[in-house]
């Protein structure tokens, strides 16, 4: 995609916000300013840089609990890392078909 993305359903956080956090001390989050609810597939919101998966957010009234640390681009996917610049995307002399034509406007 033309943006970055969620790769998993969750929160979208800073990962500097998460350091911290531990299974003996887990720290909360608000829902809005530090976090904000994602879908796989879903732009990131500016600012934020991780995601942390759904399954392991306990909720607590407006805020997110999480006992661990997310990793700076933990399941995010990079804009454009489907297709890198210098790599081929078709073989010469290939006839394009339907489906070739959403990688060559990639």
């Amino acid at each position: 995609p033309h943006y970055h993305a969620a790769a998993m359903a969750g929160a979208a956080v800073r990962a500097a916000d998460t350091v911290r956090a531990t299974e003996t001390a887990p720290i909360r989050l608000r829902v809005g300013p530090r976090a904000v609810w994602v879908d796989t597939g879903d732009p990131m919101p500016d600012g934020f840089d991780a995601v942390i998966m759904r399954e392991v957010i306990h909720e607590a009234g407006g805020d997110i609990e999480i006992m661990a640390p997310a990793a700076p681009w933990q399941h995010v996917r990079p804009m454009g890392e489907d297709i890198v610049a210098t790599e081929l995307v078709l073989p010469e002399n290939h006839t394009i078909r339907p489906e070739d034509v959403g990688a060559v406007a990639a």
